[in-house]
């Protein structure tokens, strides 16, 4: 059972992630996707907002705090641009 604010806010971050999947595959020439990690180990991940990370290329889930700086940067980056997209679509945005 969690409470409603958890859900929006997880409802929110699978958004999110779908979006920063988007670039995060193509930086990573299809390696690595992000995924909202569903185990509750600690209070961080009880909230929902715990990520890890599929390598498609061994068929592996891990913590994203596995990967390395430069992969790290481009997790942070697609999320950042992904956080971005979600907010532009939600506030009506358009694009040219």
């Amino acid at each position: 059972k969690i409470a409603l604010e958890t859900y929006v806010q997880i409802s929110y971050f699978e958004r999110i992630i779908n979006r920063a999947n988007l670039r995060f595959m193509k930086m990573t020439n299809g390696q690595y996707e992000l995924k909202r990690s569903t185990e509750s180990d600690d209070q961080r991940s009880k909230t929902g907002l715990e990520l890890n990370v599929i390598d498609h290329y061994n068929g592996t889930e891990r913590d994203v705090r596995t990967l390395s700086g430069g992969e790290s940067f481009k997790a942070s980056l697609s999320l950042a641009l992904g956080l971005s997209d979600e907010i532009h679509c939600a506030a009506g945005g358009i694009k040219i």
